[in-house]
């Protein structure tokens, strides 16, 4: 099982115990599983990616005014029941 696991380290412990009884053992999931936990394996958690775009905001910080906006639609109710809507518009650097 360990031989499997660093072979193939995003398997869990439903594959890895798969492999092994294709390989000929004879061992139930439960028993994987008991296993796997008691060495301690876990599949290591995917990094995600941030990406390359050169006009992304996504991850940017504003330097200078007028550099980078945020946007949102803002919905409500008055009382009397008639619906509100409105765009508000930020400069992240200036917050006006």
């Amino acid at each position: 099982m360990l031989r499997l696991s660093r072979s193939k380290p995003r398997y869990g412990y439903r594959r890895i115990g798969w492999l092994l009884r294709s390989e000929g053992w004879h061992v139930g999931l439960s028993r994987v599983f008991r296993l796997w936990q008691r060495e301690g394996l876990k599949v290591p958690v995917k990094k995600r990616r941030l990406g390359s775009s050169v006009k992304g905001c996504h991850r940017r910080r504003a330097e200078t005014p007028n550099d980078v906006w945020c946007w949102d639609f803002v919905f409500d109710r008055t009382t009397s029941g008639s619906q509100l809507k409105w765009l508000s518009v930020v400069d992240e650097y200036t917050r006006e």
